[in-house]
């Protein structure tokens, strides 16, 4: 009798507990990237978050892009189609019947791994989901466009959203001619500056597809063993040595970067340009996938999460930029209190078994803050005099491996 008593009454506790935590809560953003591909027909990381995180009208939840892989979303007329949509079903369905938010961020594989049919992909995707019907679940930016999107969250919190592959999109894209209300970078920049202006006392969490920052293989950074058994990133099991030849391609990756990797000069003008708004705003938190890992960096004054391990995972350094690192799959949430303080947690997902990895308050936005001049720095990529990219689409065996 007496331990059924403690039972209940432990129990009790831990309700308690969980509910003062919730009622303490302004807003949870939940942060899942590179989802679009499942697991024998399952998607363990979004089964995780349903398990873990309440998923009730303080909850919003972003995919930040490659949301289907290889390349988008085909004409459905193809036989290929119910197949291919299959992961994207399994990403809208997190919501259910509850008000949580959902919003889809289109990344490279959706514009079809930038080919010439990535545009229509994405359409397609938006219409898809628009079909559906659910209020509550959209993609932005809506047809193709650049953005800047302005969601309000709560009074304290806006998500502020890019659709960064349209930036360094080379095939088609909307542009002057489009209906897009921001129809050039310039035009973009302006009316991200104006967003950032107005929500200067707010927390901004500012969301794309591809990073500002990181220390994964888009970031230039590969491993011995990468170096070794190049063919690794396509297959684990492919241990096939090549000392001094398998260097070349991550070599050349880490020099000059294909279009994909931060140190590429399309991939450095757009994160210098947009930088150079976001300097001297407080209070921003830069979040993306693309790479297939879990990072928590704090760079001078920003915090830049990468939670791109939805589905795939690849390897991952560390510098003395990193809070937390790793290749495993999972996910990333960040709690923003009633206080204005902001909790950033990192779970990983291993089948149907999943754990918190790394959990810390990172920011407060409680008064404001005076930012120095120079609190953003340009990313710290150095370029060669020259640069060598692909004369045309047609000569792509470097993204092979994103």
């Amino acid at each position: 009798m007496r331990k059924t008593c403690l039972s209940l009454f432990i129990a009790f506790i831990i309700s308690f507990v969980a509910v003062q935590a919730q009622d303490s809560l302004q807003a949870t953003i939940v942060l899942i990237g590179d989802a679009g591909q499942l697991t024998n027909g399952r998607q363990p990381v979004v089964n995780a978050v349903q398990k873990l995180i309440p998923l009730n009208k303080k909850t919003t939840v972003v995919y930040l892009g490659d949301n289907l892989y290889k390349t988008g979303l085909p004409d459905d007329a193809l036989p290929t189609y119910d197949i291919a949509k299959a992961p994207l079903d399994s990403q809208i369905m997190i919501a259910g019947k509850s008000p949580v938010k959902v919003y889809f961020i289109p990344g490279n594989h959706d514009w079809a791994n930038g080919g010439r049919n990535g545009y229509e992909s994405i359409l397609r995707v938006q219409n898809y989901i628009d079909i559906l019907g659910n209020k509550y679940v959209t993609q932005l930016p809506r047809d193709g466009c650049p953005g800047p999107e302005e969601v309000k969250i709560t009074d304290d919190v806006t998500l502020v959203i890019m659709d960064s592959q349209w930036w360094i999109q080379e095939n088609d894209k909307p542009g002057v001619e489009s209906d897009c209300p921001y129809k050039t970078k310039e035009e973009f920049l302006t009316e991200l500056d104006e967003i950032f202006s107005r929500n200067d006392d707010k927390l901004v969490i500012f969301a794309m597809h591809h990073p500002f920052r990181s220390y994964g293989s888009h970031g230039g950074y590969f491993t011995l063993k990468q170096h070794i058994f190049p063919f690794t990133d396509i297959n684990p099991k492919f241990y096939f040595p090549l000392p001094v030849i398998g260097s070349a391609y991550p070599l050349t990756r880490a020099v000059f970067g294909t279009a994909q990797d931060l140190k590429h000069p399309f991939y450095q003008d757009m994160i210098n340009r947009v930088e150079a708004v976001v300097k001297g705003h407080n209070n921003v938190i830069f979040v993306s996938g693309h790479e297939h890992t879990l990072q928590m960096i704090k760079d001078s004054n920003y915090n830049y999460i990468v939670s791109g391990s939805g589905s795939k995972s690849t390897r991952v350094s560390k510098s003395k930029n990193t809070l937390f690192a790793t290749s495993e799959n999972g996910f990333a949430t960040l709690q923003v209190s009633k206080n204005r303080t902001v909790r950033s947690t990192f779970y990983t997902v291993a089948g149907d078994s999943a754990k918190i990895a790394f959990s810390e308050n990172i920011l407060d936005f409680s008064q404001k803050k005076e930012l120095k001049q120079d609190t953003v720095r340009e990313a710290d990529y150095t370029f060669a005099d020259t640069a060598v990219i692909s004369a045309s689409d047609r000569y792509k065996h470097f993204t092979k491996l994103q």
